[in-house]
């Protein structure tokens, strides 16, 4: 499917150059925009691509820089990122045996959103594609957003590298944004938050299931040894010897905010509608909603666009 151009903040024919693009502010360092050039076909997406040298490149940037954020992954990510592009063939049984089989469950939490045939979802950091898979079956149709290449590749549809923090879409574009188990990769919560509440059509909605980090610090600990421990047995059990590669959720735990600030930066881009934790707290549903009264005047043009 080749969206129509005025999706994009820029012109777009069948083939554009979107890639990761994104400007990092923090602690008054104002590095330059630096887009890393990536070909993509949107029909059905193909990818070329230069990521190494991009990722070596910012790394250079950002390295000694004084970099403050409220919340976020910050330089961590250059690190998983690096997992999350290894990890894809080994994704689905290592997931759903390390959430000792409920990740699957707590996705399908999706379909309490208000979906209608036809809705342009925004499926934020896709992966595979496991949350659009569940909304095609609706007959929803999604854009997967996603930073890695090889994740994208195993996926179907409408397919988009990019990153959060630099979102390539026009304002109030999505019917609904989902994020499966996404949000705790960003480099910047209220970067990432701000971009999706734009890319948002007034009254429309947010699914986040995440990994979370409870308050008490007797369910953290608790957690925290499940994650040492037994997550390494439950991936060398269903993955073998590709079990590292799970070693990232450990440190996308400990890095995390807690719990319920991450609500409080939530409660400042979109009106809560539903905030539960689940799994000791490591895990959280967000449910949230545009309210029209802040929400950008929609663009007359149609519906069926969501590009920069």
């Amino acid at each position: 499917m080749i969206y129509e151009s005025h999706i994009f903040k820029s012109k777009v024919n069948s083939v554009v150059s979107v890639g990761i693009a994104y400007q990092l502010c923090y602690g008054g360092v104002n590095h330059p925009l630096n887009v890393f050039e990536a070909t993509c076909c949107l029909q059905r997406g193909h990818y070329l691509h230069r990521k190494k040298a991009f990722l070596a490149k910012r790394r250079q940037e950002t390295r000694g820089a004084s970099v403050h954020m409220k919340s976020g992954l910050g330089n961590l990510w250059f690190y998983l990122s690096q997992i999350y592009e290894q990890v894809p063939r080994v994704y689905d049984k290592g997931s759903e045996a390390v959430s000792l089989w409920q990740v699957r469950r707590w996705r399908m939490e999706v379909f309490k959103l208000p979906l209608k045939r036809g809705d342009l979802i925004l499926d934020a950091g896709s992966g595979k594609g496991a949350m659009s898979d569940l909304l095609r079956r609706f007959g929803a149709d999604t854009v997967m957003l996603d930073a890695s290449l090889n994740m994208l590749a195993q996926g179907n549809g409408d397919r988009v590298q990019g990153v959060f923090e630099r979102l390539p879409f026009r304002k109030g574009v999505f019917d609904h944004v989902v994020m499966g188990f996404s949000l705790h990769a960003s480099i910047d919560y209220g970067l990432t938050l701000g971009n999706l509440r734009k890319s948002l059509k007034s009254g429309g909605r947010i699914f986040i299931v995440s990994i979370g980090r409870p308050s008490s610090r007797v369910k953290y600990a608790l957690c925290l040894a499940y994650f040492e421990f037994v997550v390494p047995l439950l991936a060398l059990l269903s993955t073998g010897k590709e079990f590292p590669l799970f070693s990232g959720l450990k440190t996308i735990y400990q890095n995390n905010p807690e719990n319920e600030l991450v609500r409080c930066q939530l409660d400042e881009f979109f009106e809560t509608l539903e905030f539960k934790e689940m799994a000791l707290g490591t895990v959280f549903k967000y449910v949230g909603v545009v309210a029209a009264s802040s929400s950008q005047q929609r663009s007359p043009l149609s519906r069926r666009s969501p590009w920069i």
